[in-house]
C-alpha cells in the first residue's frame, strides 16, 4: 500500500497512460475518501517521476483546480487531491473505456446517430467549461475517453485557460485553429473549431485537412 503523511492510501494495480507531465494509473484506495469505500477503483494523475520540474507540479496543480470549479457530465470528476513533497497527486473518478483515438482506429467512421450523441455531450462539456471561463486548449480524440455506457468524457484539463490569456501555449497541431497556428492561446471558438474536426473524423475516419495546410503561414484549407 503506497501512501505518504497526510495523504490518501493506495495500491497501483497497472498504468493506464502517460503524457508530458504526468503518469495515470489505476489504483485501488486505502480507505474511504469522498463516500468511496476502501476498495473502490480511481485514476491517480501524478507527475511522471520524482524528479518533476516544478512547471510539471504547476501544471498538475492547475488541472486540479480547474477540476475542483468545473465538474458534471462529460467532464473529469476530482474525488482527491494530495499534495505531496514529490508533486501533487490527483485522484479521478475511474472512466474505463477507450480513448475515443482508439475508437476511430478500431472502428474507422461511426454511424451518425452515435456521432451525433458524442458530438451533443461534448459541446455540453464544453459548454461548461466556457460559462465558467475556460478554454479547453487541447480538444482532440485522445482527450475524450468513452465510458462503458458510450458517453463521451473530455480530459485533460491542464492546458485550460481563461479565455483571453496566455498561461501557455498548448494544444496539438492537427486540431488547432488557424488563429492558434499563428501563435494566439486557447479560446473559446478555437475549441468549437477542434471539436468540429474531431466530429468529421467520427464521420468520416478521416481528418478534413491536409497536413501541409496546417502549417501555413495563412491556411487557405480554412
Amino acid at each position: 500500500m503506497d501512501t505518504k503523511p497526510g495523504g490518501l492510501s493506495f495500491e497501483r494495480i497497472r498504468e493506464l497512460g502517460a503524457g508530458s507531465t504526468g503518469r495515470v494509473w489505476l489504483v485501488e484506495i486505502g480507505e474511504s475518501v469522498a463516500g468511496l469505500a476502501a476498495g473502490s477503483l480511481l485514476a491517480l494523475k501524478e507527475p511522471r517521476n520524482e524528479d518533476a520540474a516544478p512547471g510539471t507540479r504547476d501544471a498538475l496543480l492547475w488541472e486540479a483546480e480547474v477540476a475542483q470549479q468545473v465538474s458534471g457530465k462529460g467532464l473529469p470528476k476530482l474525488i482527491h487531491l494530495d499534495t505531496c513533497d514529490d508533486g501533487p497527486r490527483l485522484f479521478f473518478e475511474l472512466v474505463e473505456g477507450p480513448a475515443l483515438d482508439q475508437v476511430l482506429t478500431d472502428q474507422g467512421s461511426l454511424p451518425e446517430p452515435q456521432v451525433r450523441q458524442i458530438g451533443a455531450r461534448l459541446a455540453a462539456a464544453l459548454d461548461k467549461l466556457h460559462q465558467a471561463g475556460w478554454a479547453h486548449g487541447d480538444v482532440k480524440p485522445a482527450n475524450v475517453r468513452m465510458t462503458e455506457s458510450g458517453s463521451p468524457v473530455l480530459l485533460d484539463l491542464g492546458g485550460a485557460q481563461r479565455e483571453g490569456t496566455s498561461r501557455s501555449q498548448t494544444g496539438t497541431l492537427p486540431f488547432l485553429a488557424p488563429e492558434r497556428i499563428r501563435g494566439a492561446g486557447p479560446s473559446f471558438a478555437a475549441d468549437v473549431f477542434a471539436l468540429g474536426i474531431v466530429l468529421y473524423q467520427l464521420a468520416t475516419g478521416k481528418h478534413p485537412f491536409p497536413p501541409a495546410a496546417q502549417v501555413q503561414e495563412e491556411p487557405t484549407a480554412w
